[in-house]
């Protein structure tokens, strides 16, 4: 595997944690669809795109992470529900968007440590 995969694997996992915890039944990495993976590596790919994370106003980071996700999903014609914005996101959804940023930066770490 490479890095990108490492990375948005631990995203994803991430986010299984988090949509369990809430009661849902989350796809684990190995089987979720080809557009799943590609929008998880878009995501770590944006995030890889900064160099910095001490000083980082979180929920403005998270609303514009977002905002790359619904661009992405638009350009590659998602059709399994609406786009909702960042502040209009349930605090659950929310909480998984970060969980997701924090596994990142963490794993993120062991790259450059």
């Amino acid at each position: 595997m490479h890095r990108a995969e490492i990375l948005a694997v631990a995203v994803h996992q991430a986010w299984c944690t988090i949509s369990q915890v809430l009661g849902e039944t989350p796809v684990p990495w190995d089987q979720i669809p080809s557009w799943r993976r590609s929008a998880l590596e878009h995501t770590v790919g944006f995030w890889e795109s900064w160099s910095d994370y001490r000083d980082l106003d979180q929920p403005s980071f998270l609303a514009a992470t977002h905002v790359t996700w619904m661009q992405y999903h638009r350009r590659n014609n998602w059709a399994y529900s609406d786009l909702t914005p960042y502040v209009d996101l349930q605090p659950e959804q929310k909480r998984k968007l970060r969980a997701m940023l924090d596994a990142y930066v963490l794993f993120r770490g062991f790259f450059t440590a």
